[in-house]
Order: C-alpha cells, then structure tokens, then sequence
C-alpha cells in the first residue's frame, strides 16, 4: 500500500508539469485509468492504458500516460517507448518531456538515489537546459569517483567551474587511492599551479646538521665520528658537503666517507657539489668520515629527510 501511495503522488507531481490547456486525458482509456489511480488501484491502470493502446495504436494520450506511469514506476526504457509513439502522434508533446523527466530526477534525488536522479536529469537535458548545479547537489550524496565525475559535468557551466573543481580536489584530500586522479581532474578544471599550491611537493626537511672540521679528529683512529642526536629511518638522506677555505670541493681526495668495510676512496657528487646518499639502515648511529689534515676543511654534514606537508584546505575554503 505504500509503494501505491509513493506512486500516486509521484504521479500527480509528473501531471502539475502538463498547461492547463493541454487536451489530455480526454480519452476513454485515459478516463478510465485515471478512476483506477484514484482509487490506488495502479495495475489496473496501466492494464487499462496497454489494452486503449492496443485498441487505438493512435491514442496518444494513452501512450503519453502510461510513458509517465512506466517512469514513476522505474520502467525507464518502457516510458521512453510510449513517450517517443505519442510524440509521434503529437509532436508539441515534446516540449513538456523536459520538465517531466527532471521532476522525477528530482525526486530520486531527494530519495538519495544519486546516481539514478542523475540519469533522470540528463534524459531532461536532453529536452531542455537546466541549471547544472542538480550535479554538484547530486555529487554531495556520492563518493569517490562517482562524486568526482558529477562534480565534473556540473564544472561545465564557467559558473561553477570553481566550486566544482574544489569539490573534486577535496575528495583528493580525503581519498589517497584516488588522490593522484582527483588531483588531475582539479588541474583539468582549475589550472595546475592551484592544485601545486594545495597539494605542496616532496620538500626536504633537516632533521640533523653539523659542521666538522680536522680538530674534530680523533687522534687515535685519526676518523671522525659523527653521531646523530636523533632518531634516523631508514631512507633519510646523507648530505655531505666540503669546502676549502669556503671553496667547495668537487671531489673526494680530501674528504672520505666510511661506506661498509673501508673508506669510500671516491663518491658520486652532483653538480652544485653535494654528496648524497640514501641511509639502508633504520636508526644508525652516526657515520665515520676522514678529513685531511691541515687544509682548513670544513665538512657540512645534514640528514635530509624527505617528508609531504599536508594539503592547504584553507584554499579549497575560499
């Protein structure tokens, strides 16, 4: 008795869309079917309505109501048949199509049917233009990528290009499986240099540092033992970086590091004259280098490691 009762009204919203003046429901069937959903009895009706279409294939009106009965039921391939026969019959029928089809989008919307009010408003645009924020209100009620590609076809109104587009880049900050597509999809609508500053890169973060020089030799192993006072993980890099009388030396002559068994004799340093390498081992101690003596060198030494700042949610606010 419920579900006939939600028909009912369904279709009394449906019918408030069609003029006044509209010469509907004046066929036999029509009448007939019409004392049925008066009375809740919706089968009936529709029975009523396939039986005058088999009588008169050029009832339109039958064919346009049971269109609208077929798609306050959900029989959506159904009612575009019989919308299609009766705008063959009537072709000004069509102009109110638009208006029926975005009622029931609505509907189903307010239902939290998502994604079928979605395909109901689509038919409609079909017919007529509609304000596309129905997307945004539609993208609210659906996550993930579902949600994103709402939010995309309401971006196609310049109107709400940046509302959507935040829209799509929040999902991004709260979906890290996703995150590099939504990421995309907000560079697509709002420019990649917004969503650089959302989403910050990779940085660098000092989380040791200390400058040793050839006082700090030990006499006794004639090494430098450099200890970190901090907890190091694993993948932290190791920066050295040497200089003679402030003139930064690019090559490992003067200044070795301990790698394994034996002081590497040579390492690999970049053009701006750094030395960098990732630390394998979680929480090492420190790391043992040699200085040459008395050449006034000074051997910069940090421990990079490389953290994500959080996204700037205060931009997506705005």
């Amino acid at each position: 008795m419920k579900i006939l009762k939600v028909l009912l009204v369904l279709f009394i919203l449906i019918v408030s869309v069609v003029p006044a003046q509209c010469d509907l429901f004046t066929s036999k069937s029509v009448n007939k079917a019409n004392d049925f959903i008066a009375a809740g009895m919706t089968k009936e009706a529709i029975q009523t309505l396939k039986n005058g279409i088999l009588e008169d294939p050029k009832d339109h009106e039958a064919h346009w109501m049971l269109g609208k009965m077929y798609l306050e039921g959900g029989y959506y391939s159904g009612a575009e048949e019989r919308f299609n026969s009766a705008i063959l019959l009537k072709p000004d029928l069509k102009d109110q199509l638009g208006d029926i089809y975005k009622n029931v989008a609505d509907l189903e919307l307010s239902k939290g049917n998502a994604q079928q009010s979605i395909k109901l408003f689509e038919i409609a645009l079909k017919y007529k233009t509609y304000d596309r924020s129905f997307y945004l209100n539609a993208g609210d009620r659906l996550s993930g990528m579902q949600a994103a590609q709402a939010y995309q076809k309401a971006a196609m109104a310049s109107e709400l290009k940046d509302k959507a587009g935040k829209k799509i880049l929040m999902l991004a900050v709260n979906d890290k499986y996703n995150q590099e597509a939504f990421k995309k999809m907000g560079a697509d609508i709002l420019g990649e240099d917004f969503v650089r500053n959302v989403f910050p890169g990779p940085q660098n973060k000092i989380v040791f540092e200390t400058v040793v020089t050839d006082k700090d030799i030990n006499l006794k192993t004639e090494e430098i033992d450099i200890l970190y006072n901090c907890k190091i993980l694993k993948n932290d890099i190791f920066e050295l970086v040497a200089t003679i009388d402030g003139q930064q030396i690019f090559n490992a002559k003067e200044v070795k590091l301990w790698r394994g068994e034996h002081f590497k004799e040579q390492w690999y340093i970049s053009k701006d004259g750094k030395h960098q390498h990732d630390i394998e081992t979680n929480s090492p101690k420190g790391q043992t280098i040699w200085i040459e003596p008395g050449k006034n060198i000074k051997a910069h030494v940090r421990v990079l490691r490389e953290i994500t700042p959080e996204a700037n949610i205060s931009l997506l606010n705005q």
